[in-house]
């Protein structure tokens, strides 16, 4: 929530709402943290939202809102290729016959 204080100080009557989510995502971004870091940071703030309106603290239609936020675009591409079960399997008998 530290992160949060960053966002409070510029408008600190800003009441919790879709554009405040989308002004503190900008702000993650501009920070230069990782996509996966703002979609969980960003994850917590739309489980906060819905909480609240399950328990009544805010309209359903404003968490709705602030649940449709999106998240930061994750680019790139996943390097290396990733071994199957049975090969994992495969390549650790491998080992281990040659260590013994």
């Amino acid at each position: 929530m530290s992160l949060w204080r960053g966002i409070v100080p510029l408008a600190p009557r800003l009441s919790f709402s879709k554009a405040v989510i989308l002004r503190y995502r900008l702000y993650l971004e501009d920070r230069h943290l990782a996509a996966g870091t703002i979609n969980v940071r960003l994850a917590a703030v739309r489980r906060v939202a819905y909480e609240a309106a399950d328990s009544g603290l805010l309209s359903p239609d404003l968490a709705a809102g602030i649940r449709r936020v999106k998240g930061a675009k994750k680019l790139g591409c996943q390097l290396g290729n990733w071994l199957t079960a049975e090969e994992a399997r495969t390549l650790w008998h491998l080992q281990t016959d040659r260590a013994g």
